[in-house]
């Protein structure tokens, strides 16, 4: 029964690993929401997939008013907004967060553009997150080594090996 389970989770995650990969290499990031500013549309901690863009000669015909894209801000920080204006003379959008009375953004040029929002999945972010922190994997290993040595330590004292002091 245990290794049926073992090998359902290690199959689950290998096919997760190997979509994520085909979707990579097919044009497609992944971020996660970390903010309310689009609310309610997209929540925060949702794990959001983008379609980036092969030719710049194609973004003008794939980037309209309403569409929700990801742009990498001045302090290199992935941001997800609305468009609300498009200058292609100037090469230039215009976006905002939806959520209450949000002041635009400041203009980002296309080069900035990740690309459009093509699938949000709520609650999901959360957890990409949480494997991007390094106190995840702190608490992770710890928690590895701390159960090894009790399965250890409890295996010599059922050889009698190691005997608690009276």
């Amino acid at each position: 029964m245990k290794r049926t389970i073992s090998g359902l989770i290690i199959f689950v995650l290998g096919s997760l690993i190997l979509l994520h990969l085909a979707l990579y290499i097919g044009g497609y990031r992944f971020f996660y929401v970390k903010t309310e500013s689009m609310e309610p549309d997209i929540h925060k901690w949702s794990l959001i997939y983008v379609r980036g863009y092969k030719e710049k000669n194609d973004f003008y015909n794939n980037i309209g008013y309403g569409m929700d894209i990801t742009y990498i801000s001045e302090s290199g920080e992935p941001v997800t907004h609305r468009v609300i204006g498009i200058n292609e003379e100037k090469d230039i959008l215009q976006t905002k967060g939806i959520n209450g009375d949000a002041a635009a953004d400041a203009v980002i040029s296309r080069d900035q553009v990740v690309g459009r929002v093509v699938k949000v999945i709520p609650v999901l972010g959360f957890f990409v997150m949480m494997i991007q922190s390094i106190y995840f994997w702190i608490i992770l290993i710890t928690g590895i080594i701390i159960y090894f040595v009790i399965k250890a330590l409890l295996k010599e004292i059922k050889k009698g090996k190691l005997q608690p002091k009276k």
